[in-house]
């Protein structure tokens, strides 16, 4: 995960790393737009949280 600050340390920009948008796509069964929101947004929590 990488991020850009701004000079008053404003979050900038988000980017996270292509291994976990990776793993995200893998698990996709590409059925079910809520549940891919829904694991999206818990692996990327869990990054931010690591």
């Amino acid at each position: 995960m990488s991020l850009d600050l701004r000079d008053d340390l404003a979050l900038k920009s988000l980017r996270f790393a292509d291994a976990l948008l990776d793993e995200a796509s893998q698990a996709d069964d590409g059925e079910d737009p809520v549940l891919r929101l829904e694991m999206d947004f818990t692996l990327m929590a869990i990054a931010l949280g690591a």
